[in-house]
């Protein structure tokens, strides 16, 4: 799905399960080498990693999972399950299977790296693109500490409370 039509599904799912009892893992995936592949091997090249990532997280993800490009190198995944417990792992597991598969196009070979976050949110959560926003930006926090574990946004982070406000300023001043 494209970001606006994912950021649609996401709000009427969310809407949808007024249970009380529903809790999601939104999951957003930056690829770190993505600008690499697509210099070196030209828009095909990156084409086709894009086509086979997207494919290998259709397969190892659960079937009703929703997912979405946010952007040229960037995904984003919701699960239905609790953050904190199966969302966790599952993010993990997820960020080891991309990360154990080098990309190769022609004569061409690259590892992959990927900075991942992960937030959990429920029904009385519903300010989408602001969730997204705050995964989002918790994959730059991710970058800056080597993306070597899944970065979980949580209610009051101070790291991304200050990313916050730093954005906020970037933004009025180019206003």
């Amino acid at each position: 799905l494209t970001r606006k039509e994912f950021c649609r599904v996401l709000a009427q799912t969310v809407s949808a399960t007024g249970d009380g009892e529903s809790r999601f893992s939104l999951i957003f995936i930056d690829i770190m080498q993505f600008k690499i592949i697509n210099n070196t091997c030209g828009y095909e090249g990156g084409d086709t990693f894009l086509r086979e990532l997207a494919q290998r997280l259709k397969n190892f993800m659960p079937v009703d999972t929703l997912m979405g490009r946010m952007g040229a190198d960037q995904f984003a995944l919701v699960l239905d399950e609790d953050a904190e417990t199966l969302g966790y792992n599952n993010a993990r597991e997820l960020k080891k299977m991309i990360e154990s598969t080098r990309f190769s196009y022609d004569e061409h070979s690259f590892v992959i790296n990927i900075a991942l976050a992960l937030a959990g949110f429920d029904q009385d959560n519903p300010k989408v693109m602001e969730l997204l926003r705050s995964v989002e930006s918790a994959t730059s926090l991710s970058k800056k500490t080597g993306y070597k574990d899944v970065q979980v946004v949580r209610p009051g982070d101070q790291q991304l409370e200050k990313l916050d406000e730093v954005m906020g300023w970037v933004n009025r001043i180019n206003r």
